[in-house]
Protein backbone atom coordinates (compact mmCIF):
# COMPACT_ATOMS: atom_id res chain seq x y z
CA UNK A 1 0.00 0.00 0.00
CA UNK A 2 1.83 3.44 -1.01
CA UNK A 3 1.23 5.92 2.01
CA UNK A 4 1.86 9.59 0.89
CA UNK A 5 4.70 11.47 2.09
CA UNK A 6 5.62 15.20 1.53
CA UNK A 7 9.04 16.35 0.72
CA UNK A 8 10.42 18.85 -0.69
CA UNK A 9 11.39 19.35 -4.39
CA UNK A 10 15.24 20.03 -3.72
CA UNK A 11 14.98 17.08 -1.32
CA UNK A 12 13.43 14.97 -4.58
CA UNK A 13 15.65 16.22 -7.08
CA UNK A 14 18.44 14.92 -5.04
CA UNK A 15 16.75 11.26 -4.51
CA UNK A 16 16.45 11.35 -8.20
CA UNK A 17 20.28 12.43 -8.55
CA UNK A 18 21.07 9.57 -6.34
CA UNK A 19 18.66 6.84 -8.50
CA UNK A 20 16.50 6.82 -5.27
CA UNK A 21 13.33 8.17 -6.36
CA UNK A 22 11.86 5.32 -8.86
CA UNK A 23 9.19 4.17 -6.38
CA UNK A 24 8.03 8.09 -5.90
CA UNK A 25 5.14 10.22 -7.99
CA UNK A 26 4.72 13.55 -8.24
CA UNK A 27 2.11 15.66 -7.18
CA UNK A 28 2.12 19.61 -8.24
CA UNK A 29 -0.65 21.62 -6.47
CA UNK A 30 -2.40 23.61 -8.27
CA UNK A 31 -3.56 27.58 -6.77
CA UNK A 32 -6.76 25.87 -5.76
CA UNK A 33 -5.31 23.38 -3.45
CA UNK A 34 -5.80 20.44 -5.84
CA UNK A 35 -2.96 18.23 -7.40
CA UNK A 36 -2.12 16.21 -10.34
CA UNK A 37 -0.36 13.39 -10.62
CA UNK A 38 2.44 12.78 -13.18
CA UNK A 39 4.08 10.26 -14.97
CA UNK A 40 5.83 8.50 -18.07
CA UNK A 41 4.80 6.14 -20.00
CA UNK A 42 6.29 4.51 -23.31
CA UNK A 43 8.07 7.92 -23.37
CA UNK A 44 5.15 9.64 -22.60
CA UNK A 45 4.59 11.93 -19.95
CA UNK A 46 0.57 11.40 -18.43
CA UNK A 47 -0.90 14.02 -16.14
CA UNK A 48 -3.91 12.75 -14.46
CA UNK A 49 -6.37 14.93 -12.59
CA UNK A 50 -7.02 14.76 -8.97
CA UNK A 51 -10.30 11.97 -9.18
CA UNK A 52 -7.11 9.83 -11.43
CA UNK A 53 -8.10 10.48 -15.00
CA UNK A 54 -5.58 10.83 -17.37
CA UNK A 55 -6.06 14.80 -17.77
CA UNK A 56 -3.72 15.35 -20.57
CA UNK A 57 -1.21 13.67 -22.51
CA UNK A 58 2.87 14.96 -23.27
CA UNK A 59 4.51 13.82 -26.48
CA UNK A 60 8.52 14.29 -26.42
CA UNK A 61 9.17 17.15 -29.41
CA UNK A 62 12.54 16.97 -28.88
CA UNK A 63 14.99 18.55 -26.99
CA UNK A 64 13.28 18.70 -23.94
CA UNK A 65 10.05 19.83 -25.84
CA UNK A 66 6.30 18.59 -25.71
CA UNK A 67 3.58 18.64 -27.24
CA UNK A 68 0.55 18.57 -25.14
CA UNK A 69 -3.23 16.74 -26.16
CA UNK A 70 -5.53 18.03 -23.35
CA UNK A 71 -8.38 15.27 -22.68
CA UNK A 72 -11.68 16.19 -21.74
CA UNK A 73 -14.25 13.85 -19.47
CA UNK A 74 -17.47 13.82 -20.42
CA UNK A 75 -20.60 12.17 -18.85
CA UNK A 76 -23.69 11.03 -21.24
CA UNK A 77 -26.92 9.31 -19.96
CA UNK A 78 -28.47 6.81 -22.79
CA UNK A 79 -32.20 6.83 -21.34
CA UNK A 80 -33.33 4.95 -23.51
CA UNK A 81 -30.63 1.87 -22.55
CA UNK A 82 -31.12 2.43 -18.94
CA UNK A 83 -35.02 1.71 -19.47
CA UNK A 84 -34.23 -1.58 -21.48
CA UNK A 85 -32.07 -2.46 -19.32
CA UNK A 86 -34.21 -1.68 -16.05
CA UNK A 87 -37.67 -3.54 -18.02
CA UNK A 88 -35.06 -6.67 -18.59
CA UNK A 89 -34.42 -6.45 -15.05
CA UNK A 90 -38.12 -6.17 -14.11
CA UNK A 91 -38.64 -8.78 -16.54
CA UNK A 92 -36.00 -11.56 -15.43
CA UNK A 93 -36.98 -10.61 -11.93
CA UNK A 94 -40.56 -11.66 -12.60
CA UNK A 95 -39.39 -14.83 -13.91
CA UNK A 96 -37.18 -15.93 -10.88
CA UNK A 97 -40.21 -14.60 -8.40
CA UNK A 98 -42.18 -16.97 -10.73
CA UNK A 99 -39.95 -19.78 -10.29
CA UNK A 100 -39.10 -19.20 -6.66
CA UNK A 101 -43.19 -19.48 -6.13
CA UNK A 102 -43.28 -22.86 -8.18
CA UNK A 103 -40.33 -24.37 -6.30
CA UNK A 104 -42.22 -22.89 -3.23
CA UNK A 105 -45.21 -25.02 -4.07
CA UNK A 106 -43.33 -28.09 -4.78
CA UNK A 107 -41.60 -28.33 -1.36
CA UNK A 108 -45.08 -27.96 0.08
CA UNK A 109 -46.31 -30.35 -1.45
CA UNK A 110 -42.94 -33.07 -0.70
CA UNK A 111 -43.41 -31.32 3.01
CA UNK A 112 -47.14 -32.56 3.15
CA UNK A 113 -46.36 -36.18 1.39
CA UNK A 114 -43.37 -36.87 4.12
CA UNK A 115 -45.94 -35.59 6.31
CA UNK A 116 -48.24 -38.01 5.50
CA UNK A 117 -45.87 -40.83 5.52
CA UNK A 118 -44.42 -40.36 8.38
CA UNK A 119 -48.35 -40.57 9.76
CA UNK A 120 -48.57 -44.05 7.79
CA UNK A 121 -45.42 -45.37 9.26
CA UNK A 122 -46.28 -44.44 12.82
CA UNK A 123 -49.89 -46.35 12.13
CA UNK A 124 -48.03 -49.19 10.64
CA UNK A 125 -45.78 -49.20 13.68
CA UNK A 126 -48.16 -48.97 16.08
CA UNK A 127 -50.11 -51.96 13.98
CA UNK A 128 -46.91 -53.86 14.26
CA UNK A 129 -46.78 -53.68 17.38
CA UNK A 130 -50.63 -54.34 18.39
CA UNK A 131 -49.69 -57.91 15.64
CA UNK A 132 -47.05 -58.84 17.95
CA UNK A 133 -48.79 -58.16 21.40
CA UNK A 134 -51.36 -60.51 20.04
CA UNK A 135 -49.17 -62.93 18.82
CA UNK A 136 -47.59 -62.58 22.02
CA UNK A 137 -50.57 -63.85 23.95
CA UNK A 138 -50.98 -66.72 21.29
CA UNK A 139 -48.05 -67.98 22.26
CA UNK A 140 -48.57 -67.74 25.90
CA UNK A 141 -52.23 -69.64 25.35
CA UNK A 142 -50.65 -72.33 23.24
CA UNK A 143 -47.54 -72.60 25.53
CA UNK A 144 -50.23 -73.25 28.56
CA UNK A 145 -52.65 -75.35 26.74
CA UNK A 146 -49.09 -77.70 25.44
CA UNK A 147 -47.91 -77.27 29.35
CA UNK A 148 -51.25 -78.25 30.67
CA UNK A 149 -51.87 -81.46 27.74
CA UNK A 150 -48.56 -82.63 29.18
CA UNK A 151 -49.64 -82.43 32.53
CA UNK A 152 -52.81 -83.83 31.60
CA UNK A 153 -52.05 -86.88 29.72
CA UNK A 154 -48.41 -87.95 32.01
CA UNK A 155 -49.88 -88.00 35.06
Amino acid sequence: QTVPHFIPATEFATLKENGQATNLAVYEFDEDGTYEDKQTKNGCQLEFDSDGRIKRIGIPAGDDAWDWVDLKCSETTDDDAYEDAFNQYEYQKYLYDQKQNEINAQISIVQQEDKNLELKLTRLDNERNAVNTELEAVKKVVDDNIEKSYKTFSG
